[in-house]
C-alpha cells in the first residue's frame, strides 16, 4: 500500500521481475538492428499517490526509481500533457477504487440485488484512454 516506506520502489521491482522474461525474449530476436525495447513502469498507489519528482529516487537495495512524470518525459510527452495525464491518472485511480469499494459493500450487504449497469464506462476504459491520450498528443 502507498502508505508503506518504499512502496513505489517495491512495486517497480515487482514489475521489472514480472516483465523480464518478455523483454529477454524480444532482446534475443534476430534482425532487431533497427529497434530496441525499454520498459517504462507507471505506478499509482491505491490511495492515489503519484510521484512527479524531477530526479530519480535512490532507494537502498533497489535500482534508481524514475517518477511517473519522468517516465512520461522519456516518452517525449510535453509538460502540459504530463500535468493533464498525472491529474487524470489520479482521478481515474480513485474512481476505480471507489467503484471497487461500492461493489464490495453491495455484494456483502445485498448479494441478491447487485446491479452494476450504472457503472461508469470511463472506469472500464481507463487503460485504453490513458494509453490513447499518451500516444495521440503532439510534442
Amino acid at each position: 500500500m502507498d502508505t508503506e516506506d518504499y512502496w513505489e520502489a517495491r512495486k517497480d521491482q515487482e514489475k521489472r521481475i514480472r516483465y523480464a522474461p518478455a523483454i529477454a525474449f524480444f532482446d534475443q530476436l534476430p534482425n532487431k538492428g533497427r529497434w530496441s525495447m525499454q520498459q517504462n513502469n507507471f505506478t499509482v498507489g491505491v490511495r492515489g499517490s503519484l510521484s512527479t519528482r524531477t530526479e530519480p529516487l535512490e532507494v537502498p537495495g533497489f535500482p534508481k526509481l524514475s517518477s511517473f512524470a519522468q517516465e512520461l518525459v522519456e516518452l517525449g510527452v510535453s509538460q502540459g500533457a504530463i500535468k493533464r495525464i498525472c491529474k487524470q491518472a489520479v482521478l481515474k485511480t480513485l474512481e476505480v477504487h471507489g467503484a471497487m469499494i461500492r461493489s464490495y459493500y453491495a455484494a456483502k450487504f445485498n448479494p441478491t440485488t447487485m446491479d452494476f449497469s450504472s457503472s461508469s464506462t470511463s472506469v472500464k476504459l481507463y487503460s485504453i484512454s490513458m494509453y490513447a491520450s499518451m500516444h495521440t498528443q503532439s510534442p
